[in-house]
């Protein structure tokens, strides 16, 4: 271990070095290759390092796809699964942070051994501002980040200059990285997810006090700093930070001094790691760019961090995934966008996300889980083996696995030299960042992407030299900037530049001084802004949207007016919006184009699909010549039309710039159409590499997928069936100048289901070279254009390996055949020697395959793989390798066969597997096999065992199949005598399965449970201990059910009401998944809670639980479910409480109503004093005192279910109630008042099928209840 004061620079440097020589030989394989082989991660540790946007593994390009799960148990079977995914590192949370200098590592290494066990590289996340800052805040208040009133911020986060919490931080984090250094498996840190500034904080005496000492050393004196800040302070001690943004240099100062105090923790937190481990690599989540509160350090980070990430990426959003990548560019840094799950997008959208990203790979929040988890949940259900949710999966595998077949190409490829800047000057946006506004930015870089233009996003930092652009956009995106960035875009224009203006820009100094338009005076052109929802187009309207606004343009005389301000009235006539001027050469934009051009934006392009022998309208076009624009909803109609109008200023600025020769690389004949395809081209060692998107979508087509299922759901479309397919793309690439005369064209394969089968096959193209000038450009076509497409032109490549299944899933004992193919990319004749990899040992017979291929042939052949017929079900990957002469190999896209169960099962009711009866008539239990596939035969038996009480007319029953395909096992059960009564037992299937030749052995149990009358009973279930842990475990519960509702509380881990079922449905009303919430009392600040006893009555079963308030005093919960009723009473007796503090002050009541994952038509009712308000999800939050609640209830009712949940509440000591949702939870939150005894708190629950109308009798009951 080094020395806890080890340096940095040259020491750090000279270390790595050292561990460099030591490894030596040990580099020479491709370290990416092998994370890709996800072979267990041994030996000396990886030595991780960055040189120019690149990755390195030992020294060679290493493609990071990392996950970032919270969606899905993180255990073998999902490192199994995103690993052959594509997965290369798995993201650790972990509380390994610890107030000692050594800590107990002990959990820590062995989840990191367990994800390396997978091949899997550990990234490490130590939350250098969660659940560490918060135990030391605990007992240090004056570390506490706070606003400019005195308050916590959002997320509680420390102060980031507190001497004290550095230090301890500092120690933890030396301790973690000193224990992690050597493992083999370990690639890095990530600070922290969506590391920003929580809020306008900054303002903790700490803070305010170095921000005095450091504003006495930038201006020497206080007289110097009132002179600039036009302030009357006396002393320093007097020098206050401005509370609000103002104009001038005091705000400026502020920000900056913000965005310092961020950056040198940050790189506090990443010197403390390099100190230990300069081998390993540290991510930042970049901060929230561009919004208020956030003076961005995206510029800055670079400085101290290796590799620029962002988390929640997208086209629309301002923290966009362009700006990371055009900042790693600069930097010379990896960038990284952290994307939403695979098969979350339309798998173009995927594909467009992975190329106009940093080219190192694409990681991924949560790639699999449940589908409680919503849009969340991935592309395989964690609940069902990772079952594959297609067509999600094999269409993001396909894209994940590309990166894999280009290899180096794909690593170390370099875009085309950009001929657009789009100026976003860094002062704008740590100053006053909605002054150029995050949206304007966004909505301006989908206005060139669909353009297909190679545009680069430039500030203060990367403008120079202009020269290297043909033309510049600049706006209010470049509100501050400086006289020296005005001389530059003045010369510019000069020497012919072409640019693109917007009003906005150059209106302040990069200080915050308010600027006059004389510093430009292009921008005199400008009038003053008036209101303005929408201007002409053409002879189309424009929306800039209800509140829009608009300067009108002075046109001179030479001038094209391209857009209107419509005459108003008292006005004579019309004036320019937009206008073409300087020769040609200037395009003066009257109106933020990307705000409006965002709103009506989308990735998908239906509007204006029209071929040029195709004059059909765009209605029709859009949505079929069925249905013309009357038939359509009013606001789809509108919002196609506005989005429409939209692309036709893209095009009036496409005209624009093409006719000063900026024009993109590569087009597609007959869809040069703005957003009707995408397209871009890189070069990489000599060679130069294409892709195409099809944006074109059939009428109705979703962007977001992800509650796409096809087995289960019946949703989903292939990309054939998706797209509008382009049955020959006619692709045309300028050529950069050193490309060679001669070369060929691959196309790169993409996994595509074809019939029955699965297929990854590269293919040659034909491809000629036209020449116009100095201007060459490669010609070939696509055929079939479903969803994307990769071209390789290269003079000489290695040789290119596909594999095909001619079945994607199959039963154990058939067999598949599998056709490997190799493209040879050379001249020469090259020896082939391909053997068929079975990456999961399913037990095929090893295959291979030798013969000589003259240069440039394509060769195919065919391996029979035989699957043993004890193959356990699930799925399995294959891989063509080619063995070169060196020693190193080629590998294909990894293809998946699917070994399927020898039956299919379903046990009724759903989800609940608990059978109730009163006791008049018996119960009964069905279990339905289905056999997945014609052809095959059964000779199955199913018993039901384990019961004593509950007896069964028939417990053991028979099915032989010999045609039909399914059956249902149906048990009587007859109840025992006892009033109330339950049990449990399994209904265990055991047989045979013929397919053919083999013969599969069946043996399966389901647990079953009976119950008569309403009873109470302990149960252990998989859950999570708490929402700060990411796995689930075995917990106690203790468990109420009548013939109505089953419910469930965590029997020693807080007193959670966890469930509320209602029986006849199987339908949850709380927490359908393992996460630990639904009725709690928040944050808890008094002793552990204990069930102390469970009763049992004749008509009635309840629960008790005791605990103890922070000044020991004793508090109770007694839970009460009785028969014959739809509620559940709650009753929590802390009437010799002492007030407890406002922290531990809120009762949650959290619940996620719906099916498959989809709570969308979850809506809340509030009865307020002038009437009851329905809350539309998504809505803002309803925040009530007593005195403006009309009645003490609420309710949830789901739409898409027909079910609803309500609560009745009498809550003595109630300050406030808050009502409101997030992506998935509704939140009904109940806040005491923290200077009052809780008294005794009464809750009632009451679930149903039917909506809110069924509150009224629930009332009647309520209000007749005994005291």
């Amino acid at each position: 271990m080094k020395p806890k004061n080890a340096g940095l620079g040259l020491s750090a440097v000279a270390l790595l070095a050292m561990l460099m020589a030591v490894r030596g030989a040990a580099v020479a394989q491709e370290s990416w290759q092998a994370g890709r082989d996800n072979a267990v991660l041994t030996g000396p540790p990886t030595l991780f390092s960055t040189r120019d946007g690149v990755i390195l593994a030992n020294g060679k390009p290493f493609m990071l796809n990392l996950d970032f799960t919270w969606s899905a148990p993180t255990d073998d079977d999902f490192y199994r699964y995103w690993a052959r995914m594509g997965g290369t590192a798995h993201h650790l949370p972990s509380a390994m942070l610890q107030m000692v200098e050594k800590g107990d590592f002990t959990a820590l290494d062995g989840a990191m051994e367990a994800v390396a066990k997978r091949g899997l590289y550990v990234v490490l996340d130590p939350s250098i501002v969660g659940g560490f800052a918060a135990t030391y805040m605990r007992d240090h208040q004056d570390a506490r980040m706070l606003d400019a009133n005195g308050k916590s911020v959002q997320r509680d986060y420390p102060s980031f200059v507190h001497p004290g919490y550095r230090e301890a931080l500092g120690k933890a984090l030396g301790a973690v990285a000193a224990h992690v250094e050597d493992k083999p498996y370990v690639l890095g840190y990530y600070l922290n997810d969506e590391f920003s500034f929580p809020g306008w904080g900054g303002y903790e005496p700490v803070s305010v006090e170095l921000f005095r000492t450091k504003m006495i050393e930038q201006y020497g004196s206080v007289e110097k700093l009132n002179a600039a800040w036009k302030t009357t302070f006396a002393t320093k001690d007097e020098i206050a930070p401005p509370a609000k943004s103002e104009p001038g240099r005091r705000w400026a100062d502020w920000q900056r001094y913000r965005q310092w105090t961020y950056f040198d923790f940050m790189k506090f937190a990443a010197d403390t790691i390099r100190a230990q481990a300069p081998h390993h690599l540290v991510i930042n989540s970049m901060d929230f760019w561009g919004s208020d509160p956030n003076p961005s350090n995206w510029w800055e980070a670079p400085k101290c961090i290796d590799i620029l990430m962002r988390h929640g990426i997208g086209y629309s959003m301002g923290y966009n995934f362009l700006l990371v990548r055009d900042i790693a560019e600069w930097s010379g840094k990896p960038g990284q966008a952290l994307c939403m799950p695979p098969g979350f997008s339309a798998s173009f959208i995927h594909f467009m996300h992975m190329f106009d990203s940093s080219r190192t790979g694409l990681s991924y929040v949560c790639p699999g889980g449940s589908v409680g988890a919503a849009h969340y949940r991935g592309a395989a259900d964690s609940d069902d083996g990772y079952r594959r949710r297609e067509p999600g999966y094999t269409t993001a595998k396909s894209i994940i696995q590309l990166p894999y077949v280009l290899g180096d190409t794909y690593l170390l490829s370099k875009r085309y030299p950009p001929t657009v800047g789009f100026l976003v000057t860094d002062a704008t946006f740590v100053i006053n960042p909605t002054y150029g506004g995050a949206s304007s930015v966004a909505g301006m870089f989908a206005l060139l992407t669909d353009l297909n233009l190679d545009f680069r996003i430039i500030s203060e930092h990367n403008a120079k030299p202009l020269s290297q652009f043909k033309a510049l956009v600049v706006g209010p995106s470049a509100a501050l900037a400086s006289d020296d960035m005005l001389a530059e875009i003045r010369a510019f224009q000069q020497n012919g530049g072409v640019l693109i203006a917007m009003p906005g820009a150059f209106d302040r100094n990069e200080v915050n001084e308010p600027m006059t338009s004389d510093r430009f005076p292009l921008l005199k052109r400008f009038a003053a802004a008036e209101p303005c929802p929408s201007i002409v187009l053409g002879e189309q309207p424009l929306s800039l949207g209800p509140r829009g606004s608009v300067t009108p343009v002075t046109a001179e005389p030479g001038d094209q007016t391209v857009a209107w301000v419509p005459a108003k009235d008292g006005q004579a006539e019309k004036r320019p919006a937009a206008v073409v001027t300087d020769g040609g050469r200037t395009l003066l934009l009257g109106w933020d184009v990307g705000n409006p051009y965002l709103k009506s934006w989308t990735e998908t392009f239906e509007a204006g699909i029209a071929a040029a022998e195709d004059k059909s309208t765009v209605m029709e076009q859009a949505y079929g010549a069925d249905r013309k624009k009357g038939d359509l909803e009013k606001e789809d109609a509108e919002a196609l039309q506005n989005r429409q109008n939209q692309l036709r200023l893209a095009e009036v600025v496409k005209d624009f710039l093409a006719a000063r020769g900026v024009a993109p690389s590569v087009t597609v004949t007959g869809r040069e159409q703005p957003a009707c395809v995408y397209t871009r081209a890189f070069t990489s060692a000599g060679t130069v590499f294409v892709t195409v998107a099809n944006r074109a979508v059939k009428p109705g087509a979703k962007r977001q997928v992800w509650d796409w299922d096809i087995e289960k759901t019946g949703e989903g479309k292939w990309p054939a069936d998706y797209h509008v397919v382009l049955s020959e793309g006619k692709m045309r690439v300028t050529l950069p100048p050193d490309m060679p005369e001669r070369f060929r064209a691959y196309r790169m394969p993409n996994t595509k289901r074809q019939g029955h089968g699965v297929s990854a096959l590269p293919e040659e193209l034909p491809v000629s070279v036209s020449t116009a000038g100095d201007t060459r450009t490669a010609e070939f076509t696509l055929t079939n254009l479903e969803n994307w497409d990769v071209v390789v032109l290269a003079p000489e490549y290695r040789p290119l390996v596909g594999l095909a299944l001619d079945k994607a899933a199959v039963l154990p004992g058939e067999t598949v055949r599998a056709t490997a193919r190799v493209i040879n990319g050379s001249a020469a004749k090259f020896p082939v020697n391909v053997s068929l990899e079975d990456q999961d040992t399913l037990g095929v017979a090893p295959a291979a395959w030798q013969t000589d291929a003259a240069g440039g042939a394509v060769m195919t052949n065919d391996f029979v793989v035989a699957v043993p017929a004890d193959a356990t079900p699930g799925y399995y990957c294959f891989r063509a390798v080619q063995h070169l002469a060196d020693g190193s190999e080629v590998k294909s896209a990894s293809v998946e066969l699917r070994v399927r169960k020898p039956v299919e099962t379903s046990l009724r009711p759903d989800d609940v597997a608990s059978f109730w009866t009163d006791g008049t008539k018996p119960m009964t239990a069905e279990l339905t096999v289905t056999l997945p596939v014609d052809g095959i035969t059964a000779k199955l038996t199913a018993e039901l065992a384990g019961c004593a009480k509950f007896a069964a007319a028939q417990p053991r029953q028979e099915w032989t199949a010999t045609g039909e395909k399914a059956h249902t096992f149906s048990f009587a059960v007859t109840p025992p005598a006892d009033s109330n009564a339950v049990e449990t037992g399994e209904i265990r299937l055991q047989g045979e399965v013929a397919a053919g030749q083999a013969r599969i052995t069946v043996a399966q149990a389901f647990p079953v449970r009976f119950v008569k009358g309403v009873v109470a009973y302990d149960e252990k279930r998989h859950a999570r201990a708490s929402n700060r842990t990411q796995d689930g475990e075995l917990l106690n519960f203790v468990c109420l059910e009548n013939e109505f509702l089953i419910a469930r509380f965590y029997a020693d881990r807080g007193a959670v009401l966890h469930n509320l079922t209602v029986r006849a449905t199987g339908q949850e009303l709380l927490s359908p998944d393992d996460y630990p919430f639904g009725l709690v009392w928040y944050s808890w600040p008094g002793g552990a809670w204990t069930c102390t006893d469970r009763v049992n009555e004749a008509d009635r079963v309840g629960a008790k639980f005791a605990s103890a308030s922070p000044g020991g005093k004793p508090v109770s919960m007694t839970v009460w479910l009785k028969r014959g009723e739809k509620w559940l009473d709650i009753v929590y007796d802390a009437a010799l409480s002492e007030p407890i503090p406002e922290r531990g002050c809120t009762f949650y009541l959290m619940s996620k109503i719906g099916r498959e994952g989809i709570f969308k038509q979850n809506n809340m009712w509030v009865p307020l004093k002038d009437g009851v308000k329905e809350r539309k999800r998504g809505g803002p939050q309803i925040v009530a005192e007593p005195a403006q609640l009309g009645e003490n209830w609420a309710a949830v009712a789901d739409g898409l279910t027909g079910h609803v949940l309500a609560v009745f509440f009498d809550i003595p000591a109630l300050k406030k109630a808050t009502f409101m949702d997030n992506d998935t939870f509704n939140y009904e939150l109940f806040t005491l008042d923290s200077a009052k005894s809780p008294g005794v708190i009464r809750f009632r629950l009451c679930g149903d099928q039917g909506g809110v109308e069924k509150v009224e009798a629930w009332k009647a009951a309520w209000t007749a209840r005994a005291p």
